[in-house]
């Protein structure tokens, strides 16, 4: 996409607010460069989208990693736990 910038404008503008002409001339070859090199453009902004996918798409599997990782840690606690259950009450049914 091509990007319009009326440097005739721009230099007729500042003469306007008291800016010489030689000045003004002078100040909007670079102000165009500068406004023209800082736009984005269409292609620039799906290259945004599709690298914030793949992060995004990134992120979500470090995250399913991670929950499934918890999940076999929480399952090993619980076990554990059961387990212990199991033998107090074992221990007691003897003793009782």
């Amino acid at each position: 996409m091509a990007f319009a910038f009326d440097t005739l404008q721009f230099t007729q503008r500042l003469e306007q607010v008291g800016v010489g002409r030689e000045q003004a001339v002078a100040r909007a070859e670079p102000a165009r460069d500068m406004i023209i090199a800082d736009s984005a453009t269409k292609a620039d902004l799906a290259d945004m989208e599709k690298t914030l996918r793949l992060d995004l798409k990134a992120l979500k599997a470090g995250i399913d990693g991670s929950l499934r990782e918890l999940e076999l840690r929480m399952t090993v606690k619980l076990g554990a736990i059961i387990a212990a259950v199991v033998t107090v009450i074992a221990a007691l049914q003897k003793f009782l």
